[in-house]
């Protein structure tokens, strides 16, 4: 099967070219494919061109999904060692794919078990856009996902209704300013205090980055580890809504909620009543 993928990711480049020289061509071909994009739900308005990029899209993922199912077996699985053999494999056929289309595009995206950097890099861009701050500044606590959900009352009184997580690109953004003075070289990596930070939550669609709900500003939130929902911590923003988040595993959740409670620790002038707790007023209904 995966030959069959490396067949047609080595001429990927070529049948787009063919494609884009035959609507040159043959007008009524365009109009074709131009009504159908336009027409047809099925194609959801996608062109010819997005489905002929799926298999090459789909093939530089299965490293890092076989990466995280090997991570998260246990130890003394069998298959566990198995999958990490099929990984190497299947990067083994993609390093050979990157190799035969070395003159032309490629795949964009070489398999690896660590996050890639041109990825980070095009959605700190994206979060700095976003959040309108300069780059000067700013500090990327954290880059990764995470999965959110928004409860709503509704949870809060039933407990047991299911909760459905949504996936997204998360970035932990810091704006820092310099402090004034002199500093010892031991204080030097205090030199700098954080004046705001925001969740930064990015989605994808139709193969770009876009933004899917505005940056969350700690210095209105209060994180907390949930007591409902095993492996996830809470962002309460004040006076709107609760959300819940899961990392990729605990460990990722927990060093989330630890980055996040650090960064938004001396955020917020309301922190500074009632020796840092929030100002809580319970109403008799």
């Amino acid at each position: 099967m995966f030959l069959a993928f490396g067949n047609y990711c080595i001429n990927q480049a070529a049948s787009i070219l063919l494609l884009d020289q035959l609507k040159k061509e043959k007008e009524l071909l365009k109009i074709f494919l131009q009504v159908a994009q336009n027409e047809n739900p099925a194609l959801r308005r996608m062109n010819l061109k997005s489905f002929l990029m799926v298999p090459v899209q789909r093939i530089v993922k299965y490293p890092l999904l076989l990466n995280r199912l090997y991570m998260s077996t246990p130890g003394h699985y069998p298959d566990r060692e198995i999958t990490l053999q099929a990984q190497a494999k299947i990067e083994d056929i993609i390093a050979h794919i990157n190799s035969k289309t070395s003159g032309s595009a490629g795949l964009k995206r070489t398999p690896s078990a660590k996050r890639d950097t041109s990825e980070d890099i095009e959605l700190q861009k994206i979060a700095l856009e976003i959040l309108a701050w300069t780059s000067k500044d700013v500090k990327f606590e954290a880059t990764g996902r995470l999965s959110m959900v928004t409860p709503g009352d509704t949870y809060w009184r039933f407990t047991s209704a299911p909760v459905k997580f949504t996936l997204l690109h998360a970035l932990l953004v810091v704006n820092c300013l310099k402090q004034n003075g002199t500093q010892s070289l031991k204080s030097q990596t205090d030199s700098n205090r954080v004046a705001a930070a925001s969740l930064v939550l990015l989605r994808e669609k139709n193969g770009k980055f876009v933004s899917f709900r505005d940056p969350i500003q700690l210095d209105q939130c209060v994180v907390s580890m949930d007591t409902e929902v095993s492996d996830a911590f809470t962002l309460s923003e004040l006076n709107k809504d609760v959300h819940l988040f899961k990392g990729e595993s605990l460990n990722k959740t927990e060093e989330w909620y630890n980055k996040i409670r650090t960064s938004n620790k001396d955020l917020g002038k309301w922190r500074l009543r009632r020796n840092a707790l929030a100002n809580i007023m319970m109403l008799n209904q």
